[in-house]
């Protein structure tokens, strides 16, 4: 998922508001989960693999999980079932072009982002 699959969903600049403060309440209420962060990356633009930090753990990387299997189970879950604070912090008709671009992130492309990440983290 680059920057060009997610520019627009957020077509005015008071939805852009509305939602930054919405997910600001969020936030201070200490209510945000994964779901809320990859939305709040899809809307925003953002790669995802700066959105969420790689498994690190050795023993979990040794029972087979993968670094980026944490934000593939929250894009999945964002393009399946998101919950009900999602739809109140962009409404309808943008989440669901936000669950499209979700549907369309693939594994290749949480890869490629952390490969990318952990490239610039050597430097």
């Amino acid at each position: 998922m680059t920057y060009r699959n997610t520019t627009g969903l957020l077509t005015t600049g008071t939805s852009h508001y509305a939602f930054r403060a919405a997910f600001r309440r969020l936030a201070h209420a200490r209510k945000l989960n994964a779901q809320h962060m990859a939305l709040h990356a899809i809307l925003m633009g953002k790669p995802l693999g700066l959105a969420f930090s790689p498994i690190s753990n050795t023993t979990k990387l040794a029972n087979g999980q993968s670094p980026w299997m944490n934000a593939l189970a929250a894009i999945h879950s964002l393009a399946t079932r998101p919950d009900a604070s999602c739809l109140l912090l962009c409404g309808e008709a943008v989440l669901a072009k936000a669950q499209d671009s979700a549907r369309a992130c693939t594994v290749a492309d949480l890869e490629t982002q952390f490969a990318a990440r952990s490239l610039r983290a050597e430097d």
